[in-house]
């Protein structure tokens, strides 16, 4: 009883109580203080004021008052609000919701009325009501920002933001990308008084030079995006030099299968630097390209670039939101970090209309709440949200805009300009870009209507402009997300409900309907999803497999209709099929040898990376959740070693990496055929997911020494590369390794004591200096290991 009772007793959400390990709410008004660590604050939009609110877990759903943190001199709500001023609601009432959004909201209504903000004031003991007067702006129109008024003025007030910073002295000492966004948005604006500033922007990004030590990748694609459209707009040729130079570096420096990370990939292998692709930064680096070859640029190496780029995403386009990595089509939300809506732009660009299409709806699903998440911070996903949802037209912008009015509003100052607000509750690394100027972000989105610049739409969407009807539909589908709960308010829906969803146009929202009818316990269930597995729609059956993924044991009744599958003439059917008979289980052990010949077969010319083998690697190697991840019992050993043989070839690292499972399992006399192939895995690194790729080469040199093969003691040296990402965790493996092989190693004794020389004087650890070692106490120790090591290996 209790249970139910306290939240509505304090007026809690649900939600909000259901929060595990929350902090404490501070009461401000009964003494209570800001602890030191506590989340970061937020503008309060025009009023000129900042605020803290309460917050956990990516939620301010429990929040009841606005600390009040800093006030601007020169703002509206100077002269009303001061610093440790506590807002305890709105229009004569208390807030009995979320505090944050609930003043957002009035913003947004204030500007559509009389421009009052009417609070309810604490300070010092006393409570009394107040009134903060902003300017009236108007409302929103239905197909904002086209055709808006307010729209209009927010950009407008912008751009003379923006131009008022770049005349500052510390204009020019703002990231690039930073500058480059602002610059694009007068540009976009199609104001004359604006292209001296423009120019001057123009003049600093053809000097801009690639530096090797900092994370190059990410400013790249905007400067160059920027010197594109510049020439695009004004004939301007002198940046050609320029956009010429930064295409050759950003098209050479993309990896082997057409990414890029945080730094170009290694000139002698074609392989990511780091721990991999960042598909935040190969969208932006893409569409930059693709702009820059419409302005001219004619070099095979950018074409080629392009063409890898685009094989790379559009496999995820009908399968979900683009991921961070080379990783599984994204499902947890409609977009990641705003990397759909990129997409949707990329793929326009392109021209390519089925894959615009698609992000563009998946953008447009995204929003509000959901578009406050993203990895470090939210930037990009405001950055991309709305020049990607345009795509799909005017009315999509609106319904889009309308939702997420509040957070478009309280991220806009007194000023003008906009402010980087983040996820509620991130501190550190989640909140990294907050003390960044953020008008650029926002400010593109305003200027759609103005069809300036290809960014902004100035060439019409390949994508078909959906109907009002059809984007309150997407909508809908976009509801039912909260950062602390996630979906579980489809466990609220019924088993009818469910069903339907299963068989919608979004991969998320039949992900989260598969999820919750597992939860369920009704007969009819099973009946439905096989009659599901039969139809001709793929959609319903990509549903019908997510279900009988989710059941588990519970669908074992489905075995048959999934293997049924794995004969489909679509690799992403058989992909999806072979994913439910791995979460069934024991009862879908029966499709091994199906599965196994279907991993050693040929690529299917449509699935360019052989996807559908990494999936079925997954599903059958896998140690948590693969069929033959815990036991290779009764399994055809020549169908095991053809299929093993063809995974160690897969180009991504993770999929090379499940086949580890099976190593252990095998005998000394089933292994030796595979020696070969293991060795060759060893050798050469997968060229894609590199976060992964050296699991399986560690696992496969624990097999060579083993069976003390000799090609394997030179690799437990040179696997270890002390300069590339990871190298402690090689280091283990590859000490375990030379271990192994005891008096086996002395004749590669002399390499072994160069690379104990060269690890002591390393800059990167520095264990030479002994002040220093407890800096790097596991590389010490491992150096001490290998000291060890070669002592034994000598008296072997």
């Amino acid at each position: 009883m209790i249970r139910f009772f306290l939240p509505i007793f304090l007026g809690l959400s649900l939600t909000t109580f259901a929060q595990r390990n929350a902090p404490p709410i501070p009461d401000f008004t009964a003494g209570d203080k800001l602890d030191r660590n506590a989340p970061h604050d937020w503008n309060l939009g025009p009023t000129g004021a900042r605020g803290w609110v309460y917050a956990h877990r990516g939620e301010s759903t429990a929040s009841r008052q606005i600390l009040i943190t800093d006030v601007a001199g020169d703002s509206p709500a100077s002269g009303v609000l001061e610093k440790d001023d506590v807002i305890l609601g709105l229009d004569g009432q208390n807030f009995d919701s979320d505090a944050r959004i609930a003043f957002a909201k009035k913003i947004t209504e204030a500007e559509a009325g009389d421009g009052k903000i009417k609070v309810i004031r604490w300070r010092a003991g006393k409570t009394e009501p107040a009134e903060i007067q902003i300017a009236v702006l108007g409302k929103y129109s239905p197909t904002a920002p086209y055709d808006c008024d307010k729209s209009k003025r927010i950009f407008e007030n912008g751009c003379e933001s923006i131009a008022r910073n770049i005349r500052k002295p510390d204009g020019k000492r703002r990231h690039p990308i930073v500058r480059a966004l602002n610059a694009m948005s007068l540009l976009a604006s199609g104001e004359e008084k604006y292209l001296p500033l423009v120019k001057q922007e123009i003049e600093w990004a053809k000097t801009w030079e690639i530096s090797e030590g900092d994370l190059h990748c990410w400013p790249a694609g905007w400067v160059n995006l920027f010197l594109a459209e510049y020439l695009l707009k004004t004939g301007d040729k002198s940046v050609l030099p320029a956009m010429k130079k930064l295409s050759y570096e950003i098209a050479n420096g993309q990896s082997n299968v057409g990414t890029w990370g945080h730094r170009f990939a290694y000139e002698h292998n074609g392989i990511l630097r780091g721990y991999g692709a960042m598909n935040q930064v190969g969208l932006s680096l893409t569409a930059s390209l693709i702009i820059a070859r419409e302005a001219g640029i004619d070099d095979p190496e950018v074409d080629d670039a392009i063409a890898k780029s685009r094989t790379f995403l559009e496999f995820y386009a009908g399968r979900g939101a683009i991921p961070y990595g080379d990783h599984h089509p994204w499902l947890q939300m409609h977009d990641d970090n705003g990397k759909a809506s990129a997409a949707a732009v990329m793929f326009d660009f392109l021209g390519e209309k089925e894959p615009t299409e698609f992000f563009s709806k998946m953008g447009t699903a995204s929003y509000g709440i959901e578009r406050e998440t993203g990895h470090t911070g939210n930037f990009f996903n405001m950055l991309w949200a709305l020049p990607g949802v345009s795509r799909s037209g005017p009315e999509a912008t609106g319904a889009w805009v309308r939702e997420s009015a509040w957070l478009l509003d309280l991220a806009r100052t007194h000023d003008g300009g906009f402010d980087f607000l983040g996820k509620p509750a991130a501190t550190g690394g989640e909140h990294s870009y907050r003390n960044w100027d953020c008008a650029g972000v926002y400010l593109l989105g305003y200027s759609l209507g103005r069809k300036e610049t290809r960014f902004t739409g100035k060439k019409e969407s390949v994508a078909e402009s959906l109907s009002r009807a059809e984007v309150e539909e997407i909508i809908e589908t976009g509801r039912g997300w909260m950062p602390a709960t996630k979906a579980e308010s489809y466990d609220q829906r019924s088993v009818d409900e469910l069903l339907e969803n299963l068989a919608s146009w979004s991969p998320v929202v039949r992900e989260r309907a598969a999820i919750a009818l597992a939860k369920k316990d009704d007969p009819k269930i099973v009946p439905a999803l096989l009659e599901m597995a039969a139809s001709p729609d793929k959609d319903t059956i990509f549903g019908a497999c997510a279900g009988f993924e989710q059941l588990k044991g519970k669908g074992a009744e489905g075995v048959g209709a999934m293997q049924k599958l794995l004969a489909h003439d679509d690799f992403w059917v058989k992909a999806q099929a072979a994913e439910a008979l791995a979460g069934i289980g024991e009862p879908a052990r029966v499709a091994v040898p199906d599965l196994l010949k279907l991993v050693a077969a040929p690529p299917d010319p449509a699935d360019k990376r052989d996807y559908l083998q990494r999936y079925l690697a997954f599903a059958l190697f896998n140690q948590r959740g693969g069929l033959l991840g815990r036991s290779i019992e009764n399994v055809d050993r020549d169908l095991l070693r053809e299929a093993a043989v063809a995974v160690l070839k897969n180009e991504d690292g993770r999929a090379r990496g499940a086949l580890s499972s099976v190593y252990s399992q095998l005998s000394a006399d089933e292994i030796k055929p595979l020696l070969p192939a293991i060795l060759d895995a060893v050798e050469n690194q997968s060229p894609s997911g590199v976060m992964f790729s050296d699991g399986i080469r560690l696992a496969g040199l624990n097999v060579l020494a083993d069976h003390r093969i000799a090609e394997g003691v030179p690799l437990c040296v040179d696997l270890i590369e002390l300069d590339r990402w990871g190298s402690e965790r090689r280091l283990t493996g590859c000490l375990n390794a030379l271990k192994k092989y005891g008096a086996e190693a002395k004749s590669e004794l002399p390499k072994i004591r160069a690379f104990a020389k060269e690890m002591y004087e390393h800059e990167k650890f520095d264990i030479s200096k002994p002040e220093s070692r407890r800096h790097n106490e596991k590389m010490a120790k491992h150096y001490e290991t290998l000291l060890e090591i070669i002592e034994d290996i000598k008296s072997a």
